[in-house]
């Protein structure tokens, strides 16, 4: 038998159709991808991955999937066939899809707690689109970078990064928009919700200019962050609905979960923590099954607060002392000093001055040179005050008369 008209040739064929049909249906989706699609689609990038000649399909399908999986949960899967595309890069020495992949698997792995691998891997990337004169690429996985700083408490690389990608990104409007995003949530760290405010409706209105519902959804969430922190609570409100509903079209459940969290610690704030911890509940199984570490840990520390605003002390420890294990995995050490001083409150009620002291001051050593940087005023000011109060409520001990001892 022939080869080129035969068997093998027919399979090769239906292969490479197979994939191009389904990156076609992909890139027609429109943002949201029906879910029953997701099973078919990684099964035809299954085949194609495996068969050399259908390569070109097998990558450009796979970088139209990735960030999908990712946003709908799938982490796993994203992970693995991530991976596997590296690898096929590599054995045909394609540079730019590898330095692609490269940067969707940093997001991954930022997004389930391997912060330094995560970095290695934007590293990689950006000095491979760097290599390849590939300046829009270049300032997108450096805005990523610089976003997983500010996720870190890294402000000085952040903002380097973040100017670095906007001077890079000077005629790219979705890169500049994107930093813009960076440096407004850079204000946040900082606790500067005037200036978080003014960038983040900038990026707002630079995504509905560029039509890109997935990142207008994920502005109005940072946005309803800063109108909080400006004391604006029913326009936070009304911005943390909004990116729901539009995240709830997109099937973008994880960060969908991550509004609810948003939106519950505003509900918290307004002495309503009924309606907090049912959202906190409808969040955590979503960061807990995409294996997202920092969300995960953040939405731990909110159930620990409002279970002790409710009085259920054991509930409110476990999820503490999850939140403080999983904060330090993800080098969140504002997030672990907040649940370290939870727990001194928690001890303050179980009438324990002397172990909620000793949470107070882990507190104030989990900070370490942090301690003094910018924005985490409020975090020590609020740890020494509950510190003061433990000190205020030690037992005073009276030294025994040494004429009355035997």
């Amino acid at each position: 038998m022939d080869v080129t008209t035969g068997y093998p040739a027919i399979f090769r064929d239906y292969i490479q159709r197979s994939a191009q049909a389904a990156l076609d249906e992909v890139r027609s989706a429109g943002p949201r991808l029906p879910a029953e699609r997701y099973e078919q689609n990684l099964y035809t990038l299954e085949f194609a991955l495996n068969l050399p000649a259908a390569w070109p399909q097998a990558r450009d399908l796979l970088t139209a999937l990735g960030p999908r999986l990712d946003r709908a949960g799938l982490r796993a899967d994203a992970l693995l066939f991530l991976q596997r595309g590296i690898e096929q890069c590599q054995a045909a020495h394609d540079l730019a899809g590898q330095a692609e992949f490269e940067a969707q698997l940093g997001g991954l792995m930022a997004a389930t707690g391997r912060m330094e691998e995560a970095r290695q891997l934007y590293q990689a990337s950006a000095d491979r689109f760097a290599a390849l004169g590939d300046r829009p690429n270049q300032a997108r996985v450096l805005n990523d970078w610089a976003y997983l700083d500010t996720l870190q408490q890294r402000s000085e690389s952040a903002a380097r990064l973040a100017a670095q990608a906007m001077s890079l990104a000077a005629d790219d409007d979705r890169e500049a928009t994107f930093g813009q995003f960076v440096l407004g949530c850079l204000a946040v760290e900082h606790r500067d919700w005037a200036a978080a405010l003014d960038l983040f409706q900038q990026a707002l209105a630079g995504w509905q200019r560029l039509d890109d519902p997935v990142m207008i959804a994920r502005s109005l969430s940072n946005l309803g962050m800063a109108q909080r922190g400006m004391g604006h609570c029913d326009a936070a409100a009304h911005s943390f609905n909004q990116a729901i509903a539009l995240m709830e079209e997109l099937g973008d459940v994880v960060n969908q979960a991550l509004v609810r969290l948003n939106l519950g610690n505003l509900h918290w704030a307004l002495g309503q923590p009924q309606q907090a911890l049912a959202l906190f509940l409808q969040a955590e199984p979503v960061f807990r099954q995409s294996q997202d570490e920092l969300r995960l840990a953040r939405v731990n520390n909110s159930l620990g607060v409002v279970y002790l605003q409710l009085g259920r002390l054991p509930e409110a420890q476990a999820a503490l002392e999850a939140s403080i294990e999983l904060s330090r995995q993800a080098g969140d050490r504002r997030l672990a000093a907040n649940a370290l001083d939870t727990l001194g409150e928690l001890h303050m009620q179980q009438g324990d001055p002397a172990a909620a002291l000793a949470w107070h001051d882990a507190a104030l050593a989990e900070l370490g040179p942090l301690v003094s940087g910018p924005g985490y005023e409020g975090l020590v000011a609020e740890i020494q005050r509950h510190r003061q109060e433990a000190l205020a409520a030690m037992p005073v001990i009276t030294p025994a008369n040494p004429e009355s001892s035997l």
